[in-house]
């Protein structure tokens, strides 16, 4: 099963302005079955979600905590661009990250 994450990720039925990064969205986000799918969509109760979700949020919450306010980094021009006919898709430079350090406080 693959699923379309762009068209979810840019369906202005479920979000405003989908084209435009605006992270603040989620500051005061409501649970929606189908909005956000780390693990798959659907109604717990009818088992259509996995059991380690809250987990695989928490990860994910952890990992961006890291990016964002323990290190600090460059992110040199590249090649952004990707292809919406391979799956799955990569940026044609990948994504590159140099001269990584430890944020200081």
């Amino acid at each position: 099963v693959l699923l379309d994450v762009y068209g979810i990720n840019h369906d202005s039925k479920i979000w405003k302005n989908p084209d435009k990064f605006c992270p603040e969205r989620f500051k005061e986000r409501k649970d929606n079955l189908f909005d956000f799918i780390p693990q798959g969509g659907g109604d717990p109760s009818k088992g259509h979600r996995c059991p380690g979700e809250g987990i695989t949020i928490e990860i994910m919450k952890a990992g961006l905590d890291f990016l964002v306010n323990k290190i600090e980094y460059d992110v040199p021009d590249q090649d952004l661009r990707y292809s919406m006919a391979k799956i799955p898709t990569l940026s044609e430079s990948r994504f590159i990250i140099s001269n990584i350090r430890q944020k200081q406080c």
